[in-house]
């Protein structure tokens, strides 16, 4: 014998069904508020699936960047007064940069360059040695290696570094230094001389910001240009000239 279900179910009370839906409304709601803090419990950043594979037309999605801090530029690394704007720059040879870290413990290093100049300090001219200025004041090898890890993944090439972890130096074409630098570098001209130089702030993650700081190189302006020396033949007869000087010789622009 077939028993119908139905019977034993039994409309429920007007209230209870408002009650039902609004608490249906209430669970579809919370449902990806738990998945979201759910997922940022466990250090996993939450991402809404790719765009293809959304119903419809939705294309939104959840991404997470760093935060970033501007860093100082060298004083040559900067747009030139009066300089106007080409555009972006065509085939560029590769950009030689320099990023220069701050000492750590500052404020007891300018304390203690005083105090070796004071005769009546304790360390009046009691110097450190290179081993004993690196373990004090040096920056941090954890700081270094992340400054290091960031420029290797840039693709940057030819690094060298100084012992005291103090200077970092590298090769890097201008795509790359963009992209470790959050800027854009453009085509400038100014006088006549054309010249890369940022277009925007340099910019780092904070977590190295505080410990940049400088960096040189993202311009290759020069306010040295190259221009013909005249030498006077009685000079040239008595005097050693190095090959090339008669060609052309460096003087300030």
């Amino acid at each position: 014998m077939k028993t119908d279900s139905s019977r034993y179910l039994r409309p429920a009370p007007e209230g209870s069904r408002q009650w039902v839906r609004g608490g249906t409304l209430a669970l579809v709601l919370a449902v990806p508020l738990l998945l979201l803090l759910s997922a940022a419990s466990v250090g996993t950043p939450f991402v809404t699936p790719r765009a293809e594979s959304l119903p419809g037309s939705a294309t939104a999605m959840i991404s997470i960047s760093p935060v970033l801090e501007a860093v100082k530029l060298g004083p040559y690394s900067t747009i030139v007064p009066g300089s106007r704007l080409v555009g972006p720059p065509g085939a560029t040879p590769p950009l030689h940069l320099l990023v220069t870290l701050a000492y750590a413990n500052g404020t007891r290093l300018t304390a203690f360059l005083s105090e070796l100049s004071d005769p009546h300090s304790p360390v009046y001219h009691h110097y450190l040695t290179s081993a004993e200025f690196d373990a004090a004041f040096a920056p941090s090898a954890a700081v270094w290696s992340s400054v290091v890890d960031q420029v290797e993944a840039a693709g940057a090439t030819n690094l060298t570094v100084s012992p005291d972890r103090v200077m970092i130096a590298f090769d890097c074409t201008v795509a790359q230094a963009e992209r470790l630098f959050h800027t854009t570098l453009d085509t400038y001209v100014v006088a006549g001389d054309r010249y890369l130089a940022p277009s925007q702030p340099a910019r780092v993650s904070s977590s190295i910001a505080a410990a940049v700081l400088q960096v040189d190189g993202l311009s290759n302006y020069s306010r040295y240009v190259l221009r013909t020396l005249d030498v006077p033949p009685e000079v040239s007869e008595h005097a050693v000239v190095p090959p090339g000087a008669r060609e052309g010789g460096l003087r300030k622009g």
